[in-house]
């Protein structure tokens, strides 16, 4: 019997991954599996169980236009009680698991791998972990500090499926996680969280905006992964890249690499230490925002909030912007 994996995403950035009988719909599957989406008619009447199809294939059994309007439906508008995959899907849900009681996926054991220099004050730390986890490419996890009652967290910078996890992790003087690497750890174990965030990638379509800060280029580097890799390419992609000084930036080997497959525009800028220095968004410019892109944002605070800011003041709706900032523990 045909199996298809279903990753449920819910408001608050928890992912759950359950699989799905040919014939058997969303709703079915997740509650043989204990997960218990919100439903109440079961009928494709009510519209409780409503959520959005990110990817994938399906079918609708009848439903009620009023639970499920042509329009939301030709937006990836589904409902969880009449959806039968066909494929693998991402189903996101407008709240949080909380509510429905599910606890994220448990932490699994990992193992240092490979601990070196990416660039300035920039580590490359890459886990092998000793069960799979199921993440989407933007989002991140924690990973805890042996030894000590902390945890920090850190983008993938991998693409889902890899036998191994990447992460970029930012030299912090007195951190915790950066006494561990100082260190090298290769061989060590720690332990490694849940995947978690809103912040991922979603169905693409027009052009896409990738603007990131610093390490916020990790993430950046597994939505570019999967967009490679998928068979629905965007119309163009520009990445937005600043970093302090020129020698902080890194990854530029696998941008080059992704550039062949992807219609792939890469802008950088440093903060100083080039001909031409600025902020990230120095960078941003009427033409790359359209009706039809989608920004993501990623870096430290301040850049965010000046991201924000000009988008709104341009147009751009805020419902096509997703942002993660990264905040020092």
């Amino acid at each position: 019997m045909t199996a298809h994996n279903l990753t449920l995403v819910f408001e608050d950035g928890t992912s759950i991954r359950v699989t799905a009988n040919e014939g058997e719909t969303v709703y079915q599957a997740a509650a043989r599996q204990n997960v218990p989406i919100q439903t109440d008619c079961r009928e494709g009447a009510c519209a409780t169980c409503r959520a959005i199809c990110l990817s994938g294939s399906f079918e609708l059994d009848d439903f009620s236009d009023d639970a499920l309007t042509p329009e939301e439906e030709a937006e990836g508008g589904v409902l969880a009680c009449r959806m039968k995959p066909h494929s693998d899907c991402v189903v996101d849900f407008p709240y949080a698991a909380s509510l429905i009681d599910v606890d994220a996926a448990g932490p699994v054991r990992g193992t240092v791998t490979e601990v070196s220099e990416a660039a300035r004050d920039v580590w490359r730390l890459r886990i092998r972990p000793e069960a799979p986890v199921a993440f989407l490419p933007g989002q991140y996890l924690n990973i805890t500090v042996p030894g000590q009652d902390a945890q920090r967290s850190y983008s993938f910078a991998s693409l889902p499926g890899e036998e191994e996890l990447e992460f970029f992790v930012r030299r912090l003087e007195g951190g915790a996680m950066t006494g561990w690497l100082s260190g090298d750890p290769t061989g060590e174990e720690t332990q490694l969280g849940a995947p978690l965030g809103q912040f991922y990638l979603r169905r693409p379509g027009g052009r896409i905006v990738l603007v990131a800060g610093g390490t916020g280029l990790a993430p950046m580097l597994s939505i570019l992964g999967e967009l490679a890799r998928g068979e629905e390419k965007p119309e163009a992609v520009t990445l937005l890249y600043g970093t302090n000084t020129p020698d902080e930036r890194f990854g530029a080997e696998r941008l080059a690499e992704l550039a062949e497959t992807l219609p792939l525009e890469v802008r950088t800028i440093a903060v100083e230490g080039e001909e031409r220095t600025g902020f990230v968004t120095d960078l941003f410019d009427a033409e790359l925002i359209g009706e039809q892109t989608d920004v993501y944002l990623c870096g430290p605070p301040p850049m965010i909030d000046a991201a924000r800011a000009w988008l709104s003041e341009a147009g751009h709706p805020a419902s096509r912007t997703f942002a993660e900032k990264f905040l020092e523990s």
